[in-house]
């Protein structure tokens, strides 16, 4: 049954035996580094999010209420920003990344204050956590989880290139495997119109 789906001929069975295999390999290889890609990006960016924030905190919370106002913008990073009061409404995020944030964050305050963490129905990138501060003044972090980095323009031509190269390579290497089979054939050929078989 699977024979019909096969080429007819030896050299061309030969070559899509090894181009598919050495093309599933370099796509397991290339699948792994981007999911480590992901998994070390998305560690620094909770482990920079810890710390910054815990630092944030501390000293938001050890100021008057009335001086906080020029520390916001300061204190904020690149992945969240702080914001006094209660910040843009929201629903409450129950998902895995949700829970998983909201832990963090009531860590890296020490659990001293309680971390509610929703998501934006309109905008999925950004995840405001809202907790309050020693005096009962309320607190937002907006937080925007930053993912890997994009991938480069270039990089489809590169695989392209790398694609091409190894169907020319796994061609060279087949007709380099049955040239002397070919050879074999041609001389059996050439015995049997004249009367002489080789073995």
């Amino acid at each position: 049954m699977t024979g019909r789906f096969l080429p007819c001929t030896l050299r061309a069975r030969i070559f899509l035996i090894l181009f598919l295999g050495l093309a599933a390999a370099y796509g397991l290889s290339f699948t792994v580094l981007y999911v480590e890609r992901y998994v070390s990006a998305r560690a620094a960016m909770l482990g920079t999010l810890e710390s910054d924030v815990a630092t944030s905190i501390a000293v938001l919370d050890g100021l008057p209420a009335s001086d906080r106002v020029e520390f916001v913008e300061p204190l904020s990073r690149g992945n969240y920003r702080l914001m006094l009061g209660k910040g843009l409404p929201g629903v409450p995020d129950n998902s895995q990344h949700g829970t998983e944030i909201a832990a963090l964050l009531e860590d890296a305050v020490g659990r001293r204050f309680p971390v509610t963490v929703e998501s934006i129905p309109d905008d999925t990138l950004r995840l405001p956590a809202h907790l309050t501060l020693s005096d009962g003044s309320p607190l937002t972090i907006d937080i925007h989880p930053r993912g890997t980095m994009p991938v480069a323009n270039w990089l489809p031509y590169v695989f392209l290139i790398q694609m091409s190269l190894l169907v020319l390579c796994v061609l060279y290497a087949v007709r380099q495997a049955l040239r002397p089979l070919e050879i074999w054939r041609l001389q059996q050929m050439h015995s049997i119109r004249t009367g002489r078989v080789r073995r």
